[in-house]
């Protein structure tokens, strides 16, 4: 009998400690794991210049904390994915609005994501962006 009960404590602590854990998803934790080094960023297939110069601000290495915390580039701020971890959402007091990215591509060694950005010259005009980043 005490057996049992000493069993029974075991399985239900091994429960609640199971189902006190969130479970990582893995492109959570293919996006966390590395520090991501810039490889290029193109704004309509160039590379960015003029109005769009501020975007070389981006490059560098991104590191996405698992506290959804994180560096990007020269920004730090927050980030977060959307319910089907298709988008990362960024905030940085640096840029007024929250930058919404489509993930391309997620691997261990590659991060491809894209958004449409507003000129902050000309906010009517709009352009496609694709940042590469491989892991270090």
């Amino acid at each position: 009998m005490r057996r049992t009960i000493c069993l029974s404590f075991i399985a239900i602590a091994l429960l609640l400690t199971a189902c006190s854990k969130e479970k990582e998803s893995e492109r959570f934790r293919l996006l966390t794991t590395p520090v991501w080094v810039s490889e290029s960023i193109l704004v309509n297939g160039v590379k960015p210049e003029g109005d769009w110069d501020f975007l070389n601000d981006f490059t560098g290495d991104a590191k996405f904390h698992k506290d959804g915390t994180g560096y990007f580039g020269s920004f730090t701020g927050e980030w977060k994915f959307n319910d089907a971890e298709t988008e990362i959402i960024i905030t940085t007091t640096t840029v007024p609005i929250p930058i919404v990215t489509e993930i391309i591509e997620l691997t261990s060694v590659t991060l491809k994501i894209s958004t449409t950005i507003l000129n902050p010259q000309n906010p009517a005009e709009s352009a496609d962006v694709i940042m590469i980043f491989k892991a270090r």
